[in-house]
C-alpha cells in the first residue's frame, strides 16, 4: 500500500517536473529569438545605413571632381595671380580626393558581406569606425577645397 502511494505521489509530481523543464525552454527560446530578431534588425540598418552612406560619398566624390576641375580651368587664364598658390592647392585637393576614392574602394568588403549575409556585431563595429573615419577624411578634403576656392 506504501508503495502505492509513493507511486501516486511520485506520478503526480512528475509532471509537474516535466513542465518546469518545458517552461525553461521555452523561455530560453523565446531569449534566443528576441536575440536573434534584434541582430537582424541591427544588421538590416547597418546595411541600409552603408549603402546610403556609399551613395553620398560616391556623390560627393563626383562634386569636389567638379570643383577641382573648374579650379584648374582658372589656372589657364593668362591673367590669374596666385597661380603658383592655386596649383599646390589643387594637388593638395586632388592627393586627398584620391586617397579618399581609395578608401571607398576598401570599404566595398563591407558590401560583399552584406551580400553574403556574413555581418555580425564585430563587422558592424568595423563598418561603423569605418564610416566615421572616412567622414573625417572627407570634412578635411572639404576644407582643403574651400581653401582652394579662396585662392582662386
Amino acid at each position: 500500500m506504501k508503495v502505492f502511494m509513493l507511486a501516486a505521489v511520485l506520478l503526480a509530481l512528475a509532471p509537474k517536473g516535466c513542465e518546469e523543464d518545458v517552461d525553461e525552454k521555452s523561455v530560453y527560446e523565446t531569449t534566443e529569438q528576441a536575440d536573434y530578431e534584434e541582430m537582424d534588425y541591427r544588421v538590416r540598418n547597418a546595411v541600409a545605413e552603408w549603402k546610403l552612406f556609399k551613395k553620398e560619398s560616391e556623390s560627393n566624390i563626383i562634386a569636389a571632381k567638379v570643383r577641382i576641375s573648374k579650379a584648374t580651368d582658372k589656372l589657364d587664364d593668362p591673367n590669374r595671380h596666385h597661380k603658383l598658390k592655386l596649383r599646390n592647392a589643387i594637388i593638395d585637393a586632388e592627393g586627398q580626393l584620391e586617397q579618399l576614392s581609395e578608401k571607398l574602394l576598401r570599404g566595398e568588403r563591407f558590401e560583399e558581406k552584406a551580400d553574403s549575409l556574413e555581418i555580425d556585431a564585430s563587422v558592424i563595429k568595423r563598418m561603423e569606425n569605418f564610416m566615421e573615419s572616412y567622414r573625417e577624411k572627407e570634412a578635411k578634403l572639404k576644407e582643403t577645397l574651400s581653401e582652394m576656392e579662396k585662392v582662386q
